[in-house]
């Protein structure tokens, strides 16, 4: 038997989303979603059907797991494109740390390889990607947009998010 048809992967654009300094801002005290931010991402989603993958320092942490599902339900942010929480590129548990702070470094230096890992992984469905983080860890600037810290997700942002995953 022969197969004369496969099925081609629907692909996707990817946010490759950061949170602290992107969707909390100091005006909420670090603990919620800033409700202008959220409005800015909404309209990246809108304007890009793109899917959501979290690679915030929080996704090693299951109770800020937990405080990243209700925010993102009390914001009425579509749970549909959510798809993943990106993985560690290596075992922080195979670490030797002293102190907290050492700890928190260690998984943000992580970021630029466990979303590399996380492209290489999935690339059959990707279709654009863009990362949003409020730092720079050596990204590729042709798909990187990085809000101001203090201010977050801005509309100008959004702007630029949105031509990168939308290849304009």
């Amino acid at each position: 038997m022969t197969i004369d048809y496969l099925p081609e992967y629907e692909k996707d654009s990817i946010l490759f989303l950061d949170l602290d300094a992107v969707l909390t801002t100091p005006a909420t005290k670090w603990r919620d979603f800033d409700s202008e931010c959220v409005k800015n991402l909404k309209y990246i989603i809108k304007e890009t059907n793109c899917k959501i993958v979290v690679h915030s320092t929080w996704r090693n942490y299951p109770d800020k797991r937990k405080l990243f599902f209700y925010l993102w339900g009390k914001h009425n942010l579509p749970l549909d494109s959510f798809i993943d929480f990106a993985p560690n590129s290596v075992n922080p548990r195979q670490q030797s740390f002293t102190d907290t702070k050492t700890f928190d470094i260690f998984l943000s230096s992580d970021k630029k390889s466990c979303i590399e890992n996380w492209l290489e992984n999935n690339k059959y469905r990707v279709d654009s990607y863009c990362i949003l983080d409020d730092e720079d860890y050596n990204f590729d600037p042709k798909v990187f947009v990085q809000p101001i810290c203090s201010f977050g997700l801005s509309y100008l942002n959004a702007l630029d998010v949105i031509k990168i995953l939308n290849k304009e």
